[in-house]
C-alpha cells in the first residue's frame, strides 16, 4: 500500500510544472547518476489515494512550479526530488506526517520515500539512465501539515548520495497533478 504513493509520485511527475502561486527553497549536495541537482522551487501537498493520505514534497529545478501546475501545465527538461512520507494507522490506510520527527526509507510505520525523475523536452520521463529511487537513509521533518519544512539524507540507487533542506509551501495542485497530470500542456 505504501508503495503506491511512491508511484502515484513517480507517476504524477513524469509532466511536472508553472505560473503565479507560492514557491518554496531548497538544496541538495551530491550528485545523481554523476549529475549535478539544483532545486530551484519546493512545493508540498497532502495527497489522497486508495491507500489512504502521503505528505508529498516535490524538489525542481524548475522555477514556477505551483503556478505552472495550478494552470494546467508541466514543464519540460526538468528533475524532481520526491519525497513522500506516511505514518501507517491502525485500520491499515496511511495518514501523512502528524508531527514533526524523522522518516525512515521504508520504515513500516513511519515511512518516506524518495524517487528522482527527469523528464525530456515533451515531458516524458528520461528513464532509468536518469532516474533513482531511495535505498535508504531518512527525511527529517521541522514542520508538517500545510507547509512541509525540513532536512534530508538520502542514498539513491544504492550508490548516489545526496542532502540537503526544504522549506516547501502547500500547493494544492500537487493532489491534482496525482489523479490528471495526462492533462497537463508540456512547455
Amino acid at each position: 500500500m505504501r508503495l503506491v504513493f511512491a508511484g502515484l509520485a513517480l507517476a504524477a511527475l513524469s509532466c511536472g510544472g508553472g505560473t503565479g502561486a507560492p514557491t518554496g527553497t531548497a538544496t541538495f549536495t551530491g550528485s545523481i547518476h554523476a549529475t549535478a541537482f539544483v532545486p530551484r522551487d519546493a512545493i508540498s501537498a497532502n495527497v489522497t489515494s486508495p491507500a489512504g493520505r502521503a505528505g508529498v514534497i516535490v524538489l525542481t529545478n524548475a522555477t514556477g512550479l505551483c503556478s505552472q501546475l495550478s494552470g494546467g501545465k508541466g514543464p519540460k527538461n526538468t528533475q524532481f526530488l520526491i519525497l513522500t512520507a506516511l505514518q501507517q494507522q491502525p485500520d491499515h490506510t496511511t495518514a501523512p506526517p502528524g508531527a514533526p520527527g524523522k522518516y525512515d526509507l521504508l520504515n513500516p510505520d513511519k515511512s518516506a520515500f524518495a524517487v528522482f525523475l527527469a523528464v525530456d523536452d515533451t515531458c516524458q520521463d528520461r528513464g532509468p539512465s536518469a532516474d533513482a529511487f531511495g535505498t535508504a537513509g531518512a527525511v527529517t521533518f521541522t514542520s508538517v501539515g500545510d507547509h512541509y519544512a525540513g532536512s534530508f539524507d538520502l542514498t539513491l540507487n544504492g550508490t548516489d548520495h545526496g542532502a540537503g533542506a526544504f522549506d516547501a509551501p502547500a500547493c494544492p495542485a500537487l493532489a491534482k497533478l496525482v489523479v490528471d497530470r495526462n492533462n497537463l500542456a508540456c512547455q
